[in-house]
């Protein structure tokens, strides 16, 4: 059988985060829409979302999906970034470690 390489390991992992930060997304929104049919305030959901987002230890695939739940509209695309550049990076451990394996 023959060994995967470093890049295709990045490309599945990169595929997972995307994967992990769809899955956040599609939860958020139907949370969302029982939330807004039960007239629970956006405030009370706002600190359930980041009580996901906590919860899973502050994945950046989670905190980049939740963004627009997490925080108002001003400050969500600046974690979306913060997310994001946390997502590469983390990338680029995993690609360091698998080179060095």
């Amino acid at each position: 059988m023959a060994e995967t390489s470093a890049e295709d390991r990045i490309n599945v992992n990169l595929r997972i985060l995307h994967a992990k930060a769809d899955a956040a997304l599609r939860l958020a929104e139907k949370v969302s829409e029982f939330v807004q049919m039960a007239g629970i305030p956006i405030e009370n959901f706002q600190s359930m979302a980041r009580s996901i987002v906590n919860g899973r230890g502050g994945d950046p695939a989670f905190v980049f999906a939740l963004a627009d739940y997490t925080h108002e509209p001003n400050d969500a695309a600046t974690v979306r970034k913060r997310a994001e550049k946390l997502m590469f990076d983390d990338l680029d451990r995993k690609k360091e470690i698998s080179v060095a394996t």
